[in-house]
């Protein structure tokens, strides 16, 4: 039988193990951050926006291991135009990335069928759910 020492002893370890668990997890999401430059929709022969919106940024690898692939990769653009500010969701699926450890590495992502807010005022990106691969060796 256990005593009441025993009890409190796993409670307090478990507590600590899960925060411990929870931690790296946010760490882990810290470790590849994504900084926009440049936010457009690509524009028609008349000079009109297409639904295609262009993300333009970099990538910067905190670790001291090499990225070299992403499984998937959100990002959410809330745009401001004429006062009106909407939301462009897209997901990013399966595709490969070269970052060194603690290294920068452009990268365009094309979004389909995105609603058209323009004349872009201002926007704000912002990262969501990110899954990738790194090694110890490039490539």
């Amino acid at each position: 039988m256990y005593s009441r020492g025993n009890v409190t002893e796993k409670i307090w370890f478990f507590l600590l193990f899960g925060m411990m668990c929870s931690m790296s997890a946010w760490v882990e999401a810290a470790n590849i951050e994504w900084h926009t430059t440049n936010l457009r929709y690509e524009l028609n022969e008349e000079g009109t926006p297409n639904d295609v919106l262009v993300i333009e940024g970099y990538f910067h690898n905190n670790l001291d291991e090499n990225v070299n692939y992403f499984h998937k990769f959100n990002l959410t653009a809330s745009i401001t135009s004429n006062g009106y500010t909407g939301k462009v969701n897209a997901t990013f699926r399966n595709f490969e990335k070269q970052i060194v450890p603690h290294g920068d590495a452009h990268y365009k992502f094309r979004s389909n069928n995105a609603e058209i807010i323009y004349l872009v005022d201002s926007y704000e990106v912002k990262t969501g759910y990110k899954k990738y691969n790194y090694s110890d060796s490039a490539g």
